[in-house]
């Protein structure tokens, strides 16, 4: 069986993190070591309450954090990574999309398939983290856009870049 990374995407309150729940249960029930990536889980407070406590201000930290914990799940050989994140755009998506290619891990989108991925109003009751209605609305603008086959297009080209470079890097040790 190949490595496999899931990407979610979609807006806040699509049902992301209950469709990447299904997929880590099913994964697990296949016997495979899957492991869920989610910043949001920075953001839970380590107490029986589990508080989310958002921070503008620590947000790129908390990405960072999360794509260490994939980082690490890679290393350790893990057969499933799950990223339970917004990922809106090519920016969102690239450091796993790297990180991916480098540890040669099958990529796939995950995108909720809810009747409301779009209606900002039921997208805003159901967001548990009490994202902003404009925010949400610019979530939807930015998942709009969204050109999947242009970015399994992109994946080929980095994964072919990588390859190759490292075609090159073996041919010059070889010259030394």
């Amino acid at each position: 069986m190949n490595k496999k990374m899931y990407l979610c995407c979609g807006p806040s309150g699509s049902s992301k993190t209950t469709l990447a729940n299904k997929v880590y249960t099913e994964q697990i029930a296949s016997s495979r070591t899957c492991v869920i990536c989610s910043t949001d889980s920075v953001w839970q407070e380590s107490s029986p309450e589990q508080k989310y406590l958002f921070s503008l201000n620590g947000l790129s930290i908390a990405h960072k954090l999360n794509q260490i914990k994939c980082e690490v799940a890679m290393q350790q050989k893990i057969d499933c990574i799950i990223i339970d994140n917004t990922n809106l755009d090519y920016q969102s998506f690239s450091p796993y999309i790297e990180l991916a290619i480098k540890n040669e891990y099958e990529i796939s989108f995950l995108v909720p398939n809810t009747t409301w991925l779009t209606n900002k109003e039921i997208l805003f009751q159901k967001n548990v983290h009490n994202v902003p209605m404009k925010t949400i609305e610019r979530q939807i603008e930015k998942f709009n856009k969204l050109d999947f086959a242009d970015l399994n297009n992109k994946i080929e080209v980095m994964r072919e870049t990588y390859r190759l470079s490292g075609i090159f890097q073996s041919v010059f040790k070889e010259d030394n």
